[in-house]
């Protein structure tokens, strides 16, 4: 870790310890959202690929049931 991070993140620790409990409870659900939205991200870049091999594929044109009914029964007959 770089030393600006490692400064960067001793100054919030040390701003998020003067704050309230409740004010505290706020900013880790705010931290939360942060993790779920760079999540997000990753996803929409999976959903891009995904979208593009199904139509490479030539399976666009099936339902996401159809798809996890395809994949359940693929499963079953691999084990």
């Amino acid at each position: 870790m770089t030393r600006v991070k490692v400064v960067e993140e001793e100054v919030i620790v040390e701003k998020l310890r003067g704050l309230s409990r409740k004010k505290k409870r706020t900013v880790l659900d705010f931290v939360e959202f942060l993790e779920w939205q760079e999540k997000a991200e990753g996803w929409s870049g999976f959903d891009e690929w995904a979208e593009k091999l199904a139509g490479k594929k030539r399976f666009d044109h099936l339902t996401e049931e159809e798809v996890a009914r395809i994949v359940s029964e693929h499963r079953g007959e691999n084990q």
